[in-house]
Formats: structure tokens, sequence, C-alpha cells
């Protein structure tokens, strides 16, 4: 019986359960950052330093809302886009924008209260886009910390 459906057809519905998966996937992304910010508010966790709270968001968080927007954008979100457009969609992009991808307040600040910066395209071809905390302390780069330096 199986002889009477066209091969078309078979790869049809192989496509279709990868596309599933792939969704599948991106949704237990979203659900997982959400989950964490529910769970963990960087401000009444005692456990991690502000420093340890800043870098999580850098290299874990904010970079895990950053890939799944791309992902399903096609693009990361430019500069002037920012990272608002985690938990708002941009007007050009009603229809691809499955946020919100970040489950917080806008703006996005590190623990001590300040934006953190963001650029997009990167500032070097291929870089995906830089962003950082200025740390505690403003004036020095010792404390920054920095998507493009893995600590």
């Amino acid at each position: 019986m199986s002889s009477d459906i066209p091969s078309g057809v078979s790869e049809l519905h192989r496509s279709a359960r990868h596309m599933k998966v792939g969704k599948w996937i991106v949704a237990l992304a979203i659900l997982g950052v959400s989950l964490f910010f529910a769970l963990f508010s960087f401000e009444s966790c005692p456990c991690a330093t502000e420093q340890e709270a800043a870098t999580m968001a850098v290299h874990g968080t904010l970079h895990t809302a950053l890939v799944t927007f791309r992902y399903q954008c096609g693009r990361f979100p430019t500069t002037e886009e920012g990272l608002r457009s985690l938990v708002e969609c941009p007007p050009e992009l009603i229809g691809k924008w499955k946020g919100p991808y970040l489950d917080g307040p806008i703006p996005v600040t590190d623990p001590w209260k300040r934006e953190y910066l963001y650029v997009s395209p990167g500032l070097k071809p291929g870089e995906g886009y830089p962003l950082w905390s200025r740390g505690k302390d403003i004036g020095s780069e010792d404390d920054d910390i920095k998507s493009w330096e893995k600590k």
C-alpha cells in the first residue's frame, strides 16, 4: 500500500515533522528563559554577586534571547531596535517576531541599574553582536562584562 503513495508526499511529511521539531526547540528555549527570570530575580538572589549576575545575563540569558530572536526573525535586532525588541515587536517584523524573548522590564538593565550596551551589526565583519555591561566602575574597563570575552 505504501507503494501507492507518491515519493513527494513522504518527503512533505518528513519536512513538516522537522519544522515541528524546530518550533518545539524554539518554544523550549523561550520557556527556559522565561522560567529563569521567573525563578531567579537578580535583585533577590543572595547567592550571586552583581558581577556574576551581569555575567550570567550577558553570556546566558541575553545571549539565548538574542539567538532565539535571530533564529525566528532572520537577523539580530539592530542597534536602533536594541534589546527592547526582545520584549516589544519592531514594526517591520510583524508576522516574524514570536516574542517576547525576555520576561522582564524595559529597558533591560544590569545589576547596577544601567542599560546593557548593544551594537548590531557587530563592529567587525562576521561579528554577530557586541553586548556588554560597564560593570560597577564606569571609569574602568577592568570590571566590564563583554560578550566577546569569555570569563
